[in-house]
């Protein structure tokens, strides 16, 4: 069990208190100051999504168990962590991967997809880049309310345009309104290096020039791992920086190792005590969040 160093706790009464909070905080405001080059990366995993009555990993496991025979089912054992891709794997292969569109369709499409109070707050923050691993519309929703605009690239396409100056929301394992082509089976997570080199290079590169910012998603992500796996191969860990969203109990579900792992990279925790509290964490960033033209008169005035 790893332990809540103080540094990482965070408390919306006192957000300074919380190290990791102002690290993030002062990473934001240097992309404010200095423009998009120096913005963070953020990183959305399918936590954000759960409230909304998308299934969690375990949830369509089991959902997806109910397609197959007992005898079927024999065949789908294997670790939690990549229990669903496994049999997302059978069905494609023994049952049809027209039957796996079909559920994915029925069991995801049918799904309230108006955004959250976290999408909201999270599209209204200052950043280099969305990621996201989720097949929702959430974020691009979210993001259609606040700016009227659609900003939404699925996996490799369109990679070859320009983003200098725009921010989009990468759905780096593919969108509802395509299921043939997401990435759920294992043989689509093992294959994803080979099959979207461009984009994977692309998500190493971001990584090493930008600040990451992880919420809702898990730590033990194969697409994070493998991300970084990519840098360290390349004894870069010192280029990457970052900070995860945990609550108290998943953080209290990591090992000490883990903790140790990412510090190598320079990824820290922040530490709320529930979910409940997201929004709290960016709302209180915003407010703290100097826009341009003042915080240029706010250096003039402490030079004199």
């Amino acid at each position: 069990m790893a332990i809540i160093q103080t540094g990482y706790l965070f408390d919306q009464n006192v957000p300074i208190s919380c190290e990791s909070w102002v690290a993030l905080r002062n990473e934001l405001q240097q992309g404010v100051d200095l423009g998009r080059t120096y913005k963070p990366l953020l990183w959305v995993g399918a936590g954000c999504s759960i409230s909304n009555g998308y299934p969690t990993g375990d949830q369509l496991a089991n959902k997806m168990l109910g397609l197959l025979t007992p005898e079927q089912q024999k065949h789908c054992k294997g670790e939690k962590s990549s229990y669903y891709q496994k049999i997302a794997d059978y069905i494609s292969r023994e049952v049809g991967n027209g039957v796996l569109i079909r559920f994915l369709a029925a069991n995801i499409d049918s799904v309230n997809k108006q955004p959250t109070s976290v999408h909201n707050v999270l599209v209204k923050i200052p950043w280099n880049q969305i990621i996201t691993t989720n097949y929702d519309p959430l974020l691009e929703n979210a993001w259609y309310n606040q700016y009227k605009g659609n900003n939404v690239e699925v996996l490799n396409n369109n990679l070859g345009i320009d983003r200098v100056n725009r921010t989009c929301i990468w759905k780096i394992h593919g969108s509802y309104d395509n299921w043939k082509s997401v990435i759920l089976s294992q043989k689509s997570y093992e294959t994803y290096r080979y099959r979207y080199g461009l984009l994977h290079n692309e998500l190493v590169r971001h990584f090493q020039q930008h600040y990451i910012v992880f919420v809702g998603c898990s730590m033990r992500d194969e697409r994070i791992q493998e991300i970084l796996s990519s840098i360290k191969q390349q004894d870069n860990a010192n280029s990457v920086s970052g900070t995860y969203i945990m609550s108290e109990e998943d953080f209290n579900a990591f090992n000490e190792e883990e903790v140790e792992y990412y510090k190598g990279f320079n990824i820290k925790p922040l530490v709320i005590a529930s979910y409940d509290n997201l929004v709290g964490v960016f709302e209180s960033l915003l407010d703290n969040i100097t826009p341009k033209e003042f915080s240029i008169i706010k250096k003039k005035l402490m030079r004199k």
